[in-house]
């Protein structure tokens, strides 16, 4: 699995427990912007451990971002990478402010740890 897989899967997982894909009146968050750097190839079979990281929010966006090791040894550095986030209207597209319930998680450090 490619990482910008791999790390994709982790973001979505920590949306989920954020309850930020939650799509309430036609809301939710969209990537913007991604960028991932390649360390290294990752082999196969191997386990990816993504330690996923979340910036200070604004208004309506945020940046994660985030660092994807071997789950065996740390030192094993694959890629790391961010995405820029921001919570839209999905029909018109237009940024509108971070709920409450997403902006404290995301204010809290939005940290997690997730094998892949």
């Amino acid at each position: 699995m490619p990482a910008t897989c791999i790390i994709e899967s982790a973001r979505l997982a920590w949306l989920e427990s954020a309850r930020a894909r939650d799509q309430r009146d036609g809301q939710g968050s969209v990537v913007v912007r991604a960028g991932c750097h390649y360390r290294q190839p990752i082999p196969y079979p191997e386990t990816v451990q993504v330690n996923l990281y979340a910036s200070v929010p604004g208004r309506s966006s945020f940046t994660t971002y985030d660092d994807s090791f071997s789950a065996g040894d740390d030192s094993i550095k694959y890629a790391d990478g961010r995405a820029m986030m921001v919570w839209a209207d999905r029909a018109s597209g237009k940024p509108l402010p971070i709920p409450d319930h997403v902006h404290g998680v995301v204010a809290a450090g939005g940290k997690s740890s997730s094998p892949m």
